[in-house]
This record gives structure tokens, C-alpha cells and sequence, in this order.
């Protein structure tokens, strides 16, 4: 073998054992790599021809050929570690972009939504995803968003605290990597099956000042389908998803004080005319029934000079429990000041309003209010108004319900007007 080969197996041994730089970018490491292939295939041609020429392999061919599967090796090697860098760089650049815009979206459905494109544009070999969040009110895991799943059951999808993959890795606070989740929910940990025909699963708490709030969750009808390091990858997603998921409560928090009345927690004014004017206006487009109601405590001015302002306060936050304990949750409730409180019943006929304003009449007037030990009776006088194409508006309709309450308060008090 002459010099010249010596010198460039030498040569190409150098730049082989250079793959490993990690001081060269992607696009670098892939030119090198097909330049230093190309030399290869090269030599393996000469020491080829040289072999072919002679009857017998020299020492220094057959070193060479050894070097030359070493070196055809160690490429083959940084070819590996390119495409894997390359899927890596891919999904860290769709994570990035993705970061961006989490974090300045603050409406919260929207939110999920995009958490989920994104994890999925990451990870593409998942085919599904799911948000769980605990509940606020209830303390509950429930799915907030979806993504794959075409039967509309899974929107409504419950797990119980004790059962799920996705209920483990919130009650672990530990990350999951699920190969087979057909074993896995035949097993004694799980009575609940994977939801959608899914076979493996990855699972990433979402973590908040050492809260869990919920899981993050892809799914895939292949088994095994995840590897660690897609795992890896929705773990530190989470973080900034658990976030943007901080964010945008804070911001509902926000809103939900703009518009609420702290002494009640019912809506105040400003609460009240906004959404009480999208209802209005939906049932006019759609020709459908809505009633307002107006009440006003009787007498209240008597409570306050008597038992103070603190036990007025008290009376008035018992009014308003007992508004809300018998009205639905679509109903609207508002105490737009002093002791009078608006309520607006969509989907409501006139006989079935004025029932509902004499069913909330007697709840306050035939339970008193303990005060200091004592019971001390209270009323309210009611009126009600429907909306009909004389009545354009919410101002118009409470302003006619209003004018049925005062002449309640005029025929006597603790008694309810139609206007």
C-alpha cells in the first residue's frame, strides 16, 4: 500500500474521530459527515484494486481495511447521532415558538388547546393528548382539552382520584412512560381502561409551587411507541405550559373581581349590564323567553340603624345566598348597590318567573336572621318583567321589573308586581 493511501486513511481517521464535536452546527456536521463518506469509499476503491492486482493481501492492507472499517463505523455513528440531533433540534424549535405563545395567551380553552398542538408538533409520534385539571371548586381531575380523540364522550371523560394513568402520575407527582397500557390497566394499580383505543402513554405533571394542578398526557395506538427522551421532553414542556396555565387564571382572577360585588360574590353592576346585555340580545335574535326580577330589601335602613352595619352586611350576604340556592347556575345575579339585587332568568316564561320571584320571596321572608342570638325577620319586595319587542334592551326591561318593585314597596311590602 503506497504512502499516499497511509496518509489519507490517517487523514480521514482524524476527521472521523472530529464527528464528535459538538462545536459544529447541524448543517456543519452533516457536510463533514458526506465529505468524509466520499473519501471512504474512495479508499476502499484503491485498497480494492490493490488486492484485486495481487495474489496476496499485504500487512499493510490488511490494516488498512481494518482502519477503514473502524473509520466506516465511527461515521455511521455521527450519521446516527445527526438524525437524532436533527429530530431534537426540530422539536426545541416548535417548543420555542410554541413558548412564545403561551405565554401570551391568557384565555384559558384557547390555552389548552395550544398546549396540545404544540406537545403533539413536538412529540409526532403521538397521535393523542389530554389536559387534566383538578377542579378548583371540587378538588377533582377533570379533562379541560383533547386532541385525537373523535368520539365526543372523552370531552366529558372522568377519573376518580384513585384510577388512571393520568390520576398515578398526579398522586405520584412522577412523570410515566406507559409501553403497554393494555397490561397496564389489567393490572391491580388500574380498573379504567386507556381511553380511545390508546396502547402507550407518556405523562407529565403539571406542577405549580410544589402543587400539582393536573397531567399533561399523549397517547399513541402503538405500543411502545415513546421513547425516554420523549418523555424528557414533555416534562420540561410542562413547565412552561404550567405557566402559561398560571397566567391565564391570574387573569381570569382579575377579571372575575372587575365584575363582582366583594361583599356578596354575586356580579356587580359592571358585571351584571355586560353579560345581562348578551342575554337580552340573544333572546331577541332568537325569539326566546328571558325575565328580569328586582328585589329590594324591606325596611333595610332599620336593620343597619338597629343591629349596624356589620350585621346589614351580614343580612345582605344571607339574601344573596338564598338567591343563588334557588336559581339555576345559567341564571344571572347581580347587587348593582345597597340592598337591591337584579336577576336575570334566560329561557323563562312569565308564569314560570313569577314563581321563581315568589319562591325567592318566601325563602327570605320565612326563614329570620339570627342577629346577636335573636331572630329577626326580614322581607323583600319583588318585581318582575319579561323581555318583548316593546322592551329593546336590558335598561328598559330591569327598568320595568323596577317599576313592578316600587309598587310592591307602595301596596304594603314582602310582595311581588308584574310589570
Amino acid at each position: 500500500m503506497n504512502e499516499a493511501i497511509i496518509a489519507e486513511i490517517a487523514a480521514l481517521r482524524l476527521r472521523a474521530a472530529a464527528l464528535g464535536s459538538h462545536s459544529m452546527s447541524i448543517e456543519q456536521l452533516e457536510d463533514f459527515t458526506q465529505a468524509a463518506f466520499s473519501q471512504l469509499l474512495s479508499l476502499v476503491e484503491q485498497v480494492s484494486s490493490r488486492q484485486q492486482g495481487s495474489p496476496r493481501a499485504s500487512p499493510l492492507d490488511t490494516q488498512a481495511i481494518h482502519d477503514l472499517k473502524a473509520i466506516l463505523t465511527t461515521i455511521q455513528e455521527a450519521q446516527r447521532h445527526l438524525r437524532e440531533n436533527e429530530v431534537r433540534y426540530r422539536e426545541l424549535g416548535a417548543l420555542h415558538a410554541a413558548t412564545e405563545t403561551l405565554l401570551t395567551t391568557i384565555d384559558m380553552e384557547a390555552l389548552l388547546a395550544r398546549i396540545l398542538d404544540a406537545a403533539t408538533l413536538a412529540i409526532p409520534v403521538a397521535e393523542k393528548g389530554m389536559i387534566h385539571l383538578i377542579a378548583q371548586d371540587t378538588g377533582q381531575l377533570e379533562m379541560r382539552a383533547s386532541f385525537g380523540y373523535t368520539d365526543p364522550r372523552i370531552r366529558r371523560f372522568k377519573l376518580p382520584g384513585s384510577v388512571g394513568y393520568v390520576a398515578q402520575a398526579v398522586g405520584e407527582r412522577t412523570p410515566l412512560k406507559i409501553d403497554d397500557l393494555e397490561s397496564y390497566t389489567s393490572s391491580a394499580q388500574s380498573s379504567a381502561p386507556a381511553p380511545g383505543g390508546a396502547l402507550s402513554a407518556i405523562i407529565a405533571p403539571l406542577v405549580l409551587k410544589s402543587q400539582v394542578i393536573g397531567a399533561l398526557s399523549l397517547e399513541s395506538s402503538r405500543a411502545a411507541a415513546f421513547s425516554d427522551n420523549d418523555l424528557s421532553l414533555l416534562v420540561n414542556f410542562a413547565s412552561t405550559a404550567t405557566a402559561a396555565i398560571r397566567n391565564s387564571r391570574e387573569h381570569a382572577e382579575v377579571q372575575k373581581l372587575a365584575v363582582t360585588d366583594t361583599l356578596t360574590g354575586l356580579y356587580n353592576r359592571r358585571g351584571f349590564i355586560e353579560l345581562g346585555q348578551r342575554e337580552v340580545e340573544r333572546a331577541r335574535r332568537y325569539k326566546r323567553p328571558i325575565v328580569a326580577i328586582v328585589m329590594d330589601l324591606d325596611n333595610f335602613k332599620e336593620i343597619n340603624d338597629n343591629y349596624g352595619h356589620a350585621n346589614g352586611d351580614m343580612v345582605l350576604q344571607i339574601v344573596a345566598n338564598r338567591c343563588l340556592q334557588n336559581l339555576r347556575r345559567v341564571d344571572l345575579v347581580g347587587r348593582l348597590g345597597g340592598d337591591e339585587f337584579t336577576i336575570l332568568l334566560p329561557e323563562t316564561d312569565d308564569s314560570t318567573g313569577s314563581q321563581v320571584a315568589e319562591r325567592l320571596r318566601n325563602s327570605i321572608a320565612n326563614t329570620p336572621v339570627d342577629i346577636d342570638g335573636a331572630p329577626v325577620a326580614i322581607s323583600v319586595s319583588v318585581g318582575v318583567s319579561r323581555s318583548t319587542t316593546s322592551i329593546p334592551d336590558l335598561d328598559i326591561l330591569l327598568g320595568r321589573a323596577d317599576s313592578a318593585m316600587y309598587l310592591a314597596k307602595k301596596a304594603g311590602r314582602n310582595r311581588l308586581e308584574v310589570g
